[in-house]
């Protein structure tokens, strides 16, 4: 998620399973925009468009 996210998913925290997927939404959210994350995005878009031209990228 590099974008910001226009519409979050409204998440009723009262509600003890909903809590527990919020948590698990951030965590994501957070994974996704480590620093370690976007260095692989990067190294894929390499890969993708090596792949395109037909050589190997690795």
């Amino acid at each position: 998620m590099s974008t910001p996210i226009k519409n979050p998913k409204r998440f009723n925290l009262d509600n003890p399973n909903e809590l527990k997927a919020f948590k698990k939404w951030a965590e994501s959210s957070d994974k996704n925009n480590s620093p370690q994350m976007k260095k692989t995005r990067e190294e894929m878009k390499k890969a993708r468009a090596a792949r395109k031209q037909g050589r190997f990228y690795y």
